[in-house]
């Protein structure tokens, strides 16, 4: 799992960076929780095997890590 021990000492809103995708988003469960979570920065794993961004991998992405209540509705 992921340390979310630094995150309880936030003071500043945050991103979360580095090897995110959506196989993992369990494992940020306490940090996205987090009232100074504002949201995730993605590259490698929006990319397909070509290097260039793939539609398939951002909506992935985008799913796994969208706040429930933003998909209400759709």
């Amino acid at each position: 799992g992921t340390d979310a021990s630094a995150c309880s000492r936030a003071e500043r809103p945050f991103l979360l960076a580095g090897g995110i995708s959506a196989e993992n988003r369990a494992q940020y469960g306490t940090l996205a929780a987090h009232p100074l979570f504002m949201g995730i920065d993605v590259d490698t794993n929006a990319r397909g095997a070509d290097g260039k961004v793939d539609a398939a991998s951002v909506e992935a992405i985008t799913r796994a890590w969208r706040v429930p209540e933003q998909t209400e509705g759709r």
